[in-house]
């Protein structure tokens, strides 16, 4: 059957390659064709396996990313927070207007 592959033109196609594969494989002697298929028992269970850690690793980035979004978000609001309290403080605001309006501790706002 080979030597028939061998001599089509149609041996560049796709389909008559992998024939032509699975040809070589059966004319393997048992132990190897055995040897074969667990090399690709292996080679897909490390396909899936580094598909799987592809996926672990977008998830993870995707859960830092937000968490980190949303800790810096938190930290420039807190950061606009104090200076408007600031401003307000050095405007002569009474601190109680200051805590209403910003959300700042009274505390917070003595110590600016």
């Amino acid at each position: 059957m080979m030597e028939i592959l061998q001599k089509l033109s149609l041996k560049e196609c796709k389909t008559f390659k992998k024939l032509e594969e699975i040809t070589d494989i059966a004319s393997l002697p048992k132990e190897e064709q055995i040897m074969h298929e667990e090399c690709i028992k292996a080679y897909r269970n490390y396909l899936e396996t580094k598909g799987y850690a592809i996926e672990e690793l977008e998830t993870d980035w995707e859960q830092g990313f937000a968490q980190g979004w949303k800790e810096g978000f938190e930290k420039g609001w807190k950061q606009a927070k104090i200076e408007i309290a600031r401003k307000m403080k050095a405007d002569g605001l009474p601190v109680d207007l200051i805590a209403e309006c910003t959300g700042l501790t009274a505390e917070e706002i003595e110590a600016l």
